[in-house]
């Protein structure tokens, strides 16, 4: 399997979620932790993408009404986005580099989107992130890896198979099989592909599993639901250092590539909800 359809994976079961935000909260390192459980909330369940997660800052966070919103564009001259302006200046774009890094950092909806972080969890390591950490903006090879080093430690969980686009799959899966409707989902993810949505109705086995619920007079969410005060941060992380995970390295042992695999994330999740062995994964 080559190493883009590698990143083509199931997505992470409840379990296999809870699983590595538990690891997070136990790394020793205080930043280190807080940044990896603030990353696999803000993917895995407030479905950011990881460009947009790690760009973020604080007035983007709504305190009185819990809501996260993402501009349609930040200036930044991080790594990552030097070198896809960079990319694109000596590519068709015929502008300098100086000019197209002035578009960076863009988000791919090209429009506001308000995330709502319904849970304490979420607020809280938000919270926790902006007021504990720098704000530089880290790169995507450096976050992915931490990620990837998380899921190292956690027993359960492919290291191989983790990416940020693995993560936003889990989010979304997740939510369409608790009983969200698709049209807050593609507001909240910032779908602009209208079959996004439609393949993951039609070809995740949900409709299918909602007709076979009806008929046998079950409800939506019988079999699914997610938990409406999941713990938080401050309540996962051990209080006594001997019960917390020292990381010497955080280099992981699995690969990590330079820049995104995919630069187009609604290709990837399509390709996800219409892979045969991935279609009930999530049950």
């Amino acid at each position: 399997m080559d190493r883009r359809r590698d990143a083509v994976l199931r997505p992470l079961t409840k379990e296999q979620y809870q699983s590595l935000l538990e690891t997070a909260a136990a790394v020793e390192d205080r930043e280190k932790s807080i940044s990896s459980f603030y990353y696999l909330t803000l993917l895995g369940r407030a479905g950011l993408r990881i460009g947009e997660a790690i760009h973020a800052q604080p007035n983007w966070m709504n305190h009185e009404t819990g809501v996260l919103t993402v501009p349609p564009h930040r200036d930044c001259a991080c790594g990552l986005c030097r070198r896809r302006a960079q990319a694109a200046a000596t590519g068709e774009d015929s502008r300098s580099f100086e000019d197209v890094l002035a578009d960076f950092w863009t988000a791919k909806s090209g429009a506001h989107r308000d995330i709502p972080l319904e849970t304490e969890r979420a607020t809280e390591i938000v919270n926790l992130y902006f007021s504990e950490l720098s704000s530089d903006s880290p790169s995507y090879m450096s976050t992915l890896r931490q990620i990837k080093r998380v899921a190292e430690l956690t027993e359960g969980v492919k290291a191989t198979a983790i990416y940020g686009h693995t993560l936003q799959a889990t989010a979304a899966t997740h939510y369409l099989w608790a009983g969200a409707r698709l049209s807050a989902l593609e507001k909240k993810h910032g779908w602009v592909n209208e079959k996004t949505k439609g393949r993951y109705f039609s070809e995740t086995g949900l409709e299918s599993m909602q007709e076979s619920r009806r008929v046998r007079g079950k409800s939506s969410t019988t079999e699914f639901t997610l938990p409406e005060s999941p713990p938080t941060y401050t309540e996962l992380r051990p209080d006594a250092s001997a019960n917390r995970i020292d990381v010497g390295c955080w280099t992981p042992e699995c690969e990590v590539p330079a820049t995104p695999l995919y630069r187009d994330d609604e290709a990837w999740l399509q390709s996800v909800a219409t892979n045969d062995a991935d279609r009930t994964t999530h049950r």
